[in-house]
């Protein structure tokens, strides 16, 4: 990854427009479980080099779309498009492993639109 890429995770205006692989490889390096770097007020973070070193992008984001299809599964997409303020597309493109490394910013609104936080999302 380049050099701006890391700067601007660790920007406070632009780490939620980074992508979620980055972000999982950040993770790797620093050997942090990565659900629990959006755990900010805590500021408590878990240390797990075999589980951390094993799961990937893929593993966390299909655990995050399992857990929105759960979450809206008596609720239609429609209702998060309107929560969220994201396009009807890109929600499907999500859900349907059409986009395979979201922006953080993406997961963020998902999360925020069904009131569950982003840690937990990816539990």
């Amino acid at each position: 990854y380049s050099r701006n890429s890391i700067q601007k995770l660790f920007s406070y205006h632009n780490n939620s427009k980074t992508r979620l692989d980055l972000v999982v490889a950040v993770c790797k390096a620093l050997d942090i479980d990565f659900p629990s770097i959006f755990d900010r007020k805590t500021g408590h973070y878990m240390f797990n080099n075999d589980l951390v070193n094993n799961l990937g992008t893929d593993y966390y984001l299909r655990n995050f779309v399992n857990r929105v299809q759960l979450e809206i599964k008596n609720n239609p997409r429609y209702s998060l498009k309107i929560t969220t303020g994201l396009s009807e597309s890109t929600i499907s493109d999500l859900l349907n492993f059409k986009t395979r490394n979201p922006r953080v910013e993406t997961l963020l609104k998902i999360a925020e639109g069904l009131n569950i936080s982003i840690s937990e999302m990816f539990r």
